[in-house]
């Protein structure tokens, strides 16, 4: 304190502009442009000072690097309460800053809306009087979400698109910014970005002084190498190691919550234990993952199917929960619908699943009477391999449920035993039925495992050979490439926008109904985290490709959707041909 040197003639002269009061006193007003200043410079001790907050070490530091520099970004861990910092950040300076503007983006609006509605509204103002006392108004309700200063600061919430134009922002927060596109930011959002306009500046005097400069801040977990995020971390990290202190980056990993007892150990054992290791590695040790460099799939590629916004086609959760016949999404004019199956049998460390997804083929035609199936993975389901009767019976139940048209199994590692129950009629418990018997329609030998009469044919047996697996990783690669493949959105969009509008999720009291809901997006992402992590190579005699898992990583959903793309080819195949080249014959819905 004490910088009455620094002062102007109209600093030190202001104190004659009130006849009474505390602010009369000419020491008084130094004493309050000291600490503005010291504030200013020091939003922690703001928070804790003046807002009443307790914090933790890491968030001081998180505060006081946000609030010294021009561009941060900070890359956190799951649950190490990123956002209710941010709100902290975003509080101290609307008040320490009249006239602020504080735009908040994220990739949804539930997720930029929680900022507002549950860290400042139902977290913060409880616990800070002064706060309550800065705040004119809080609007929560609808698509309209701001809160309201009475200095005339503001904090707007908006959803990072194309539609969100038109604001203004003295501070740009980019909240989960992996979730918006790097154009959307370039084109849309940093266009929001103008010096503050405080009233002082009007005057002639004060003409010459250097505007403040505007502040983004870019908040996230950890993502793929392959996002752009990826790249301005570089440039920030750089920009820091060359001493440039208009720039900051703060990262944070698990070890945070556990020390601050955040999260308990027991707790993230089973997190860790849910996960699959890529996620772990992403949300929890806050690692930015990058692909294999001989990866033969990249994460850009498939995060570009990631397009389905319809919810998944759900079977019964078990064989005894009810599934209404109405409630089964109908097939469009000339869809097939593929159960593919990749199975398991003997349990073993991350390697025990059996895998069940559900394709949608939905025909395209065009004016050179050329034709190709858009591929819809639309549910995926996993189990513990072991009980073959169990195993075959979950198959039926998926595949009349969602009224699929055909099976493709996996004829490895036991599969042969799963067909021996799939061909035998199964005894459906909870509607007191029994289900048919399927039978093989591609291998006469399979077929002839077991006769039934009145038996389906529907079941496609994959017998895979080197030189077929190489073949069914080209057509997944391609499929992939030519944006013919369509995967379920982003979990974290699921959760905002998708699931809400489900009723047996929105109406879910038990968490393990919650859970299955949610399955599918969590196999998706954990498909995804697979196929980045699988290598190939070219075999030099033949030029057949071997796609390979690296450590504990697993296979078995690349497996269950690639087999089940495999075949959609064959039909798309089988379709245009005009005499049958295949030793089986199809029959298509």
């Amino acid at each position: 304190m004490g910088n009455e040197r620094l002062l102007d003639k109209n600093q030190k002269a202001l104190s004659e502009h009130f006849t009474e009061g505390w602010l009369s006193d000419q020491n008084h007003i130094n004493a309050l442009i000291d600490w503005c200043d010291f504030y200013r410079h020091n939003i922690h001790r703001f928070a804790e000072h003046y807002l009443g907050l307790k914090l933790y070490p890491y968030q001081r530091m998180m505060l006081y690097e946000l609030g010294n520099a021009d561009e941060s970004m900070c890359i956190a861990a799951r649950a190490s309460a990123k956002s209710y910092v941010i709100a902290i950040f975003a509080c101290s300076e609307a008040i320490l800053r009249p006239k602020s503007q504080i735009v908040i983006a994220s990739g949804t609006l539930k997720q930029a809306k929680l900022i507002v509605s549950e860290k400042i509204e139902k977290e913060l103002m409880p616990a800070s009087p002064n706060l309550r006392a800065e705040i004119k108004y809080i609007k929560t309700r609808g698509d309209d979400i701001e809160v309201m200063f009475k200095n005339e600061s503001s904090i707007v919430v908006v959803v990072g698109n194309d539609n969100a134009r038109g604001y203004r922002s003295t501070i740009l927060i980019l909240e989960e910014c992996r979730m918006i596109k790097k154009f959307i930011i370039d084109s849309v959002l940093s266009k929001f970005q103008h010096v503050r306009n405080a009233p002082y500046k009007d005057r002639p005097e004060y003409q010459d002084i250097e505007p403040e400069e505007s502040k983004t801040i870019y908040i996230s977990s950890a993502w793929y190498r392959s996002h752009w995020m990826w790249r301005s971390i570089k440039d920030i990290a750089m920009q820091v190691a060359h001493g440039n202190m208009r720039y900051s980056l703060l990262a944070f990993d698990y070890v945070l919550t556990l020390f601050h007892k955040i999260k308990t150990r027991n707790q993230l054992i089973k997190d860790k234990r849910r996960d699959d290791p890529t996620t772990w590695m992403i949300e929890s040790e806050n690692i930015m993952v990058g692909e294999n460099e001989n990866a033969y799939f990249d994460y850009e590629m498939l995060a570009a199917a990631q397009t389905i916004k319809q919810p998944p086609i759900y079977p019964r959760r078990d064989n005894y929960s009810p599934v209404k016949k109405g409630d089964i999404l109908k097939h469009q004019e000339g869809e097939v619908r593929i159960l593919s199956c990749d199975m398991a049998f003997v349990d073993k460390k991350n390697n025990d699943n059996s895998i069940f997804s559900i394709l949608r083929l939905i025909p395209e035609y065009f004016d050179n009477g050329s034709m190709y199936y858009q591929k819809h993975v639309v549910y995926m389901e996993h189990i513990h391999g072991g009980d073959t009767m169990e195993q075959a019976r979950r198959i039926k139940t998926i595949f009349f449920d969602t009224d699929c048209d055909y099976i493709v199994l996996d004829m490895r590692n036991g599969g042969s035993a799963i067909y021996d129950m799939l061909a035998r009629p199964t005894y459906d418990e909870s509607s007191q039925t029994e289900m048919p018997a399927f039978k093989c329609m591609n291998d006469e030998n399979t077929a002839n495992r077991v006769r039934v009469d009145g038996a389906i044919d529907v079941l496609f047996a994959v017998n895979a050979t080197a030189k077929i697996n190489s073949e069914i990783a080209q057509i997944t690669r391609r499929e992939f490439m030519e944006h013919r493949m369509y995967l379920l959105a982003q979990y974290d969009i699921a959760i905002d926008e998708i699931l809400p509008k489900v009723k047996g999720y929105s109406d879910a009291i038990e968490l393990d109904t919650q859970m299955f809901y949610e399955g599918p997006y969590i196999e998706t992402r954990a498909l995804i985290n697979e196929m980045i992590n699988l290598t190939y190579d070219r075999m030099p005699d033949t030029g057949i490709i071997r796609i390979a898992e690296q450590g504990n990583n697993t296979k078995d959903r690349y497996t269950s959707v690639s087999y089940g793309i495999y075949f959609a080819s064959l039909l798309e195949h089988d379709m245009l041909s005009t005499s049958n080249q295949y030793e089986y014959h199809t029959y298509v819905n």
